[in-house]
Order: C-alpha cells, then sequence, then structure tokens
C-alpha cells in the first residue's frame, strides 16, 4: 500500500505549505516492490488524485 501526502514540506518563515515542485509520484518504483493499493493522504485534493489515478492506470511495471 501506498498511501503519500502532495510531496510539500513545511515552510516555518511564511507558516505554509508551499506547492510541490519536482518529479511526480514514483508510482513504477511504488508497484515494483508490491504496492496494489495507491491513495492519497494530507492535502491531496480531488484533482491531484485524478492525476494519480491517471498515472495508475498506465500499465503494470
Amino acid at each position: 500500500m501506498a498511501y503519500p501526502n502532495d510531496g510539500s514540506v513545511w515552510e516555518p518563515a511564511t507558516a505554509t505549505w508551499p506547492p510541490r515542485t519536482g518529479p511526480r509520484w514514483p508510482v513504477a518504483a511504488w508497484r515494483r516492490t508490491g504496492a496494489r493499493l495507491i491513495g492519497g493522504c494530507c492535502r491531496i485534493s480531488p484533482a491531484r488524485i485524478a492525476d494519480l489515478a491517471a498515472e495508475c492506470a498506465g500499465p503494470d511495471i
């Protein structure tokens, strides 16, 4: 099971969670290590869940 948050890091100077930057979720790596249930946790919006679902719809690795 993989249940990631949005990957952002708390910024104490501004007391905010700046938007995540960088690569997408490592769905292929999660699958290779056995994850079959992939969801979302903290700060994951419906739009981000849709993005994650689209990535998960790809071919099995």
